[in-house]
């Protein structure tokens, strides 16, 4: 069973490094920079076109990239939805995350650039981190264009419509995330601590779920 992945806005294929030996036939794909006027929904039809589709198909992602799998999990018929750290509706996105993006539309490059190195307060969104983690996440950040970390904040901050999909869904996300808060969502499974960036904080716990998921949906 094919797995398609989605990694957060910022991120990589590195993202999914704890997780992607557990599964058969992964294939994750990469952001590429969103056109200033392009919504979610078209943006999400861009990019499935670089994936190699066949059934059955798990649709993936984390953080922004859970959204697209989300959206595109309406015209897909997935065999399943797995999001981590992210959401199936805008509404679950924090007043913090919000300022953020909104910031980021009037800041010079200069500025998001040493966004990019997450200073305190990035930090202190990101929840609880290990030196390794933050140091991995910061280098994935840096090699993102800053037009697409813009323009790809923009996406999320402006997605009005929820998808409507009904293959099985399962939801993974830390009690501490500041993003997208734990209280506006309903997830299946909970990491308690975890922050944003449990991929990367939290792989053992994580790999037992994705493990439970798998057999769930054989």
């Amino acid at each position: 069973m094919k797995w398609i992945l989605f990694p957060g806005l910022g991120t990589d294929a590195r993202l999914f490094e704890p997780i992607i030996e557990l599964l058969p036939d992964p294939q994750v794909i990469e952001f590429i920079t969103p056109a200033p006027k392009e919504t979610i929904e078209m943006y999400a039809q861009r990019l499935i076109g670089h994936a190699r589709l066949q059934d059955p198909v798990v649709l993936a992602g984390t953080s922004l990239g859970g959204m697209i799998a989300a959206i595109l999990s309406e015209t897909l018929n997935p065999r399943a939805l797995v999001l981590m750290s992210s959401t199936p509706t805008p509404l679950a996105l924090t007043r913090a995350a919000r300022g953020l993006e909104r910031m980021s539309r009037v800041m010079p490059s200069t500025a998001v650039n040493w966004m990019r190195s997450i200073p305190l307060g990035g930090k202190y969104m990101l929840g609880p981190i290990d030196v390794t983690s933050l140091q991995l996440f910061r280098e994935m950040a840096r090699h993102t264009p800053i037009e697409t970390l813009r323009q790809g904040a923009r996406l999320g901050m402006e997605w009005r419509r929820p998808p409507k999909f009904s293959c099985p869904f399962f939801h993974i996300h830390g009690t501490r995330d500041k993003f997208i808060s734990i209280h506006r969502v309903h997830p299946t499974h909970t990491i308690p601590g975890a922050g944003h960036l449990l991929n990367l904080t939290h792989p053992r716990e994580l790999r037992t779920i994705i493990q439970e998921i798998r057999h769930q949906i054989a």
